[in-house]
């Protein structure tokens, strides 16, 4: 079952990524384990049916796939194609971001109940790499996901370099604290890069921060793992772009261009994908629900 939760929030429509699962297969399938042996037998039945049709010359001869069909084969199919369908759901979703996160929130859950139910060990009698192959296709969706930080992250690189070239041209100033001896370096067009450079930077930080709040990972360990990635690739950059410019007298105004201390983007990084959000799209009523099969 599919569901996609548009939630209608202070005016504005708010997308929500909502764990799903194809749940009555996954629970079909999980209640088909307690009846594996019931299977097994059905299934050595037929092929042995058809094997002493074909000795009698009344049937084709099987093909490999028939021949070799077993429960655990059976339980790696369905996963295959739930794998499948959700990638190609995923497809709806223009923005990357977005479909990295909805692939990490439902291949994540499913992984998750394949492992409680104990379907994934029963998978193993037929692929016993199965856990590593869908743990490579989660780890794939989070370098997908990082993606969405590489306008900033270009960013930040670039306007600490910039810094790090100013300092060059100031011989005499003995701690990036001695922010005077730019005075004489600074000219106008180079107050108004770094000015440019720091808007740019702000922008970025609020279109991630718009977006990304609206996102929901209900799997705490999964959300707790995205957030501490997030930090650690933005937080000591981020320091480092502030701490050079805050020391650069190229404004007046340095809190209009640095509007944001490094504890205050922290803090941002950690309100993504909330379970406030999550609980709120579930109790707001101005919510419309698509569901599939």
């Amino acid at each position: 079952m599919f569901v996609l939760i548009l939630v209608g929030l202070l005016g504005r429509l708010q997308f929500v990524v909502f764990e799903f699962c194809f749940g009555q297969t996954i629970a079909f399938v999980s209640n088909l384990v307690d009846y594996r042996p019931l299977f097994d037998s059905i299934i050595a039945a037929e092929a042995g049916q058809k094997d002493r049709k074909n000795v009698v010359g009344l049937g084709a001869k099987l093909a490999p796939a028939a021949q070799t069909l077993n429960f655990p084969q059976y339980l790696t199919s369905v996963v295959t194609h739930l794998l499948a369908s959700m990638t190609t759901r995923a497809e709806n979703y223009h923005d990357q971001t977005l479909k990295a996160v909805f692939l990490l929130n439902n291949i994540s859950y499913m992984f998750n109940y394949l492992k409680q139910s104990g379907i994934i060990e029963v998978m193993k009698e037929d692929a016993p790499n199965v856990d590593r192959l869908i743990t490579t296709r989660i780890m794939e969706q989070r370098t997908a996901y990082l993606d969405c930080w590489t306008p900033l992250t270009r960013l930040l690189n670039e306007a600490i370099a910039e810094a790090t070239q100013l300092r060059t041209r100031s011989p005499h100033d003995v701690s990036m604290q001695t922010a005077t001896n730019y005075d004489v370096q600074l000219k106008e067009k180079d107050r108004q890069a770094l000015k440019d450079r720091c808007t740019a930077i702000n922008k970025e930080i609020m279109i991630q921060a718009s977006k990304q709040e609206k996102y929901s990972v209900p799997d705490q360990a999964l959300r707790t793992s995205l957030q501490q990635q997030n930090r650690e690739l933005i937080i000591a950059l981020y320091n480092n772009y502030r701490e050079r410019y805050v020391r650069i007298p190229f404004t007046k105004f340095h809190d209009k261009y640095l509007p944001y201390t490094t504890a205050q983007v922290s803090d941002m990084l950690d309100r993504f994908f909330s379970q406030d959000t999550f609980s709120l799209a579930l109790g707001t009523t101005a919510q419309a629900f698509r569901s599939e099969e």
